[in-house]
């Protein structure tokens, strides 16, 4: 199975069940099929930018949040109030937004630094995220979901 896939695997796992060790989420993986190692799901952690936040008296692994990544809260807001909806097609990610905030919107896109994010596009009120392939359109999408909830 393919690193995408992977990932998109241990976004599932961490969002379904708290994960305290990286040799939890192995064993989580190994169920589900992937045969790994803790050096892979290392570099795995690093790339998907994972943190430990402490959740029912134990750290857990979870997608950064405004509390903890480097986008200040001004680009996070400006995100939140500009775009109406973030949808995905096969490997491309469409998020629209309010008249002539695309642009705006794509900066704060492009300050994310999305590993999976081929190339990003932007119109009037329509950004485009091309990524290689379906999966990692959905680790952009739930990326740039995680902003707006």
């Amino acid at each position: 199975m393919t690193k995408s896939t992977r990932q998109s695997k241990i976004l599932d796992i961490i969002t379904n069940f708290d994960i305290d060790t990286q040799e939890e989420l192995v064993s989580k993986l190994r169920q589900a099929g992937f045969d790994v190692t803790q050096a892979t799901i290392s570099r795995d952690i690093k790339e998907l930018k994972l943190v430990k936040t402490l959740k029912n008296d134990i750290y857990v692994y979870a997608q950064l949040t405004e509390k903890n990544d480097s986008l200040s809260v001004k680009m996070r807001n400006l995100f939140r109030e500009t775009v109406l909806s973030v949808d995905v097609a096969n490997n491309l990610v469409l998020v629209k937004t309010l008249p002539n905030c695309a642009t705006s919107a794509m900066s704060v896109v492009n300050e994310l630094k999305i590993p999976q994010a081929m190339g990003v596009l932007s119109s009037f009120d329509t950004i485009l995220v091309v990524t290689k392939d379906n999966f990692d359109a959905d680790v952009v999408l739930k990326t740039l979901q995680s902003i707006l909830n």
